[in-house]
């Protein structure tokens, strides 16, 4: 068995970001979307950081603006 430890992100963004190594589509939660795109840019997945901020425009809206902003500052993104 092998284990990988990954400290800075949670298991769901991890999990979500593996899936798109496994299946080149993203789907994950809003909760995690940022998340994940700091990963693929981590990584330097093109396609994924894309596919992120596509994502990341179309969700975006009144109720979770500050959730997106306050996760890439946490990131160290914005």
């Amino acid at each position: 068995i092998c284990y990988v430890r990954v400290q800075e992100f949670s298991y769901e963004a991890f999990f979500d970001f593996l899936m798109f190594i496994y299946t080149g589509t993203l789907q994950f939660s809003e909760k995690y979307m940022v998340d994940v795109w700091v990963l693929a840019k981590t990584y330097s997945l093109q396609r994924a950081m894309h596919l992120c901020i596509q994502a990341m425009m179309k969700n975006l809206d009144h109720d979770n603006v500050l959730f997106v902003l306050q996760s890439a500052h946490k990131s160290s993104i914005a």
